[in-house]
């Protein structure tokens, strides 16, 4: 099969929902093509048509996407990937906040194609609205992973990698952790990504994102990881996948009890899920005190984790691309 892919980038989600698992597709006998870094060129189906048989896009929209998108129809399948829930971004940066017609052409999109694949189950249901072909392909990890060795601190570290649009969820979670970190100054925090700590009130280090991705798997020295969600309907729809990430390098999670981590965060295990704001404090303090207890959930994370290895779940992206 002759798989053209148009991610949204080449790092973040455009990593987890196109390079990584049509990368794994390709080995395995297909002729995957992934644009490099920076490119812009799409193909025509006057000159290609023979060439490809699925176009696999990535949150396309816009009066190209929509150019590119009603050119291909009946000439390949077109699959739509989508993993945020883009008709209730309230990110006001994001151009899905900014340019509400952009939402519109993606509803359009979704509608022509032949397969709409989501990252989560409640996004699938969203979806299924404008297309009610849609199969849930959850966000997977490469098995190195889980071999690689995070750098490890004088002080316990809590750590936080949020992007952006994480905005609502700073600002959730600003006052428990001003508190924590105050009652505990030998504690470290480092938040890696978006810089939320002037917005937060709250000291620590700071790292910028990095454009090689397994860079920044390799900043991350946390003894803690946190996930903070503010309870809205954005939030309901994303993936676990902050919470896989810090398992995988064996890192014991907090997470807010919401669908994303309810679902593979096993709860006094891998980590904890917070239903209650004060529980923040107790977790965090529970765990900065029991280097045994971070040990043995890390580890237990770990094994967890290694349950969304793309090395092993390939198949599930051919069936979806190939059938």
């Amino acid at each position: 099969m002759n798989i053209f892919a148009v991610p949204v980038g080449a790092d973040g989600c455009g990593y987890y929902r196109s390079f990584l698992p049509l990368t794994e597709v390709g080995r395995h006998g297909h002729n995957v093509s992934l644009p490099p870094r920076g490119m812009t060129w799409l193909p025509e189906p006057e000159l290609q048509a023979e060439d490809i048989d699925v176009l696999a896009g990535q949150l396309i929209s816009g009066p190209r996407g929509m150019a590119l998108w009603e050119g291909w129809a009946g000439h390949a399948k077109l699959i739509y990937d989508i993993d945020d829930d883009i008709f209730a971004v309230d990110y006001q940066a994001s151009q899905w906040h900014q340019r509400p017609e952009l939402v519109d052409i993606a509803k359009y999109l979704l509608n022509l194609s032949d397969l709409v694949t989501a990252s989560t189950p409640r996004l699938a249901e969203i979806v299924s609205e404008f297309n009610p072909n849609v199969t849930v392909l959850p966000n997977c990890i490469h098995r190195d992973l889980l071999t690689l060795e995070r750098p490890r601190r004088g002080r316990v570290t809590v750590g936080w990698t949020p992007s952006p649009s994480h905005g609502p969820d700073a600002g959730y979670i600003a006052p428990m952790l001003r508190r924590f970190l105050a009652r505990n100054p030998d504690v470290e925090f480092h938040v890696m990504g978006f810089d939320y700590r002037d917005a937060m009130g709250v000291g620590g280090r700071h790292t910028a994102w990095t454009e090689d991705l397994w860079d920044y798997y390799r900043g991350i020295d946390f003894d803690i990881g946190i996930a903070p969600l503010a309870p809205n309907r954005f939030n309901r729809s994303k993936s676990a996948l902050k919470a896989l990430e810090y398992a995988a390098l064996g890192i014991p999670v907090l997470a807010s009890d919401m669908d994303p981590y309810r679902d593979f965060i096993i709860d006094g295990v891998t980590g904890y899920l917070i239903r209650h704001d004060h529980e923040w404090e107790r977790r965090l303090r529970d765990l900065i005190n029991d280097e045994a207890m971070r040990t043995e959930m890390g580890a237990k994370g770990r094994q967890h984790a290694a349950g969304w290895v793309i090395q092993d779940r390939w198949v599930e992206w051919e069936q979806a691309l190939c059938t």
